[in-house]
């Protein structure tokens, strides 16, 4: 029989002949139970209590991902306004811990980021808020890469939000700043959050 089995009847009455119906229910039911543990194997849980337990403990995976596509964006001088890079649309969920990571290059001068969520500047749970990139004293150009611990039960990070970068330079002078060519933003999902456990 395919998995999963068909769709077992429920409705069953006293009523019902017993020779046309009774041993074809019981056969279902024992052919149903016998997919489930063949598709399931022997050890479904493996090592965990459960198997909620194993499928809670998944490593961590790409829940979100933005290859870039500036080159170059020009920063304003001395910490001036910041300008949005990064954009990334995920859903998280409460009781499991993420990482906003972005890679970029910066030219000129260093950069200032900080998180953002829904465009709001993001302060709460673990991370850094503000991350200097600095300007590469070698010739060409030095990749940074950035990242914030984000807590999936803190106050409305459950549910789908907009994150990303906003930066702006740490110079004197304009600075350029690339999350092109091979930059990128992501979020991963890294598994249970302790806390919550």
């Amino acid at each position: 029989m395919a998995y999963p089995p068909s769709v077992l009847p429920t409705n069953r009455a006293n009523g019902t002949t017993v020779v046309d119906q009774h041993p074809a229910d019981h056969n279902a039911l024992a052919q149903a139970v016998n997919d489930i543990t063949s598709t399931l194997g022997a050890a479904p849980a493996g090592s965990y209590a459960s198997v909620q337990a194993r499928l809670a403990a998944q490593p961590a995976s790409i829940v979100a991902w933005k290859q870039g596509t500036l080159g170059p964006l020009t920063l304003n001088a001395n910490g001036g306004a910041f300008s949005p890079v990064g954009i990334v649309t995920a859903t998280m969920v409460a009781g499991r811990l993420y990482r906003y990571e972005i890679t970029a290059r910066a030219i000129s001068a260093g950069a200032y980021l900080k998180l953002q969520r829904d465009a709001v500047d993001y302060t709460g749970g673990l991370g850094l808020f503000d991350y200097y990139i600095p300007y590469p004293y070698t010739s060409g150009y030095t990749a940074s890469a950035a990242s914030w611990l984000i807590v999936g039960s803190y106050a409305g990070n459950a549910g789908s939000h907009t994150w990303r970068v906003s930066a702006t330079g740490a110079g004197a002078a304009t600075s350029q700043w690339y999350d092109g060519n091979g930059g990128y933003a992501a979020i991963y999902d890294l598994g249970p959050d302790p806390g919550t456990q």
